[in-house]
């Protein structure tokens, strides 16, 4: 496998995991449940992340650039009434 799948592969499971944590908030997350929803064993998850903490991190990091990505959209695409906007 090549680091272009590979990396594909993180993508595909920290975007699953920002969806898991918008179900189930932080508090309630766990391991083993997102290892249902991503259709993963622990062990193969340990190979993508190096713990449960950096597994939330990066998730964390796709939702943020997620909003930030929507926001830069959304003023680009209003730049016709920018004062307003702002």
């Amino acid at each position: 496998m090549d680091s272009y799948e590979m990396s594909d592969k993180r993508k595909a499971i920290i975007a699953t995991t920002w969806d898991y944590l918008l179900k189930t908030g932080l508090g309630n997350a766990s391991i083993g449940e997102l290892c249902k929803e991503t259709k993963l064993a622990q062990s193969s998850l340990y190979y993508w992340f190096e713990n449960k903490d950096d597994v939330w991190i990066e998730a964390g990091k796709f939702g943020i650039s997620k909003v930030v990505d929507s926001l830069l959209c959304y003023t680009l695409d209003h730049t016709d009434n920018i004062r307003k906007y702002f």
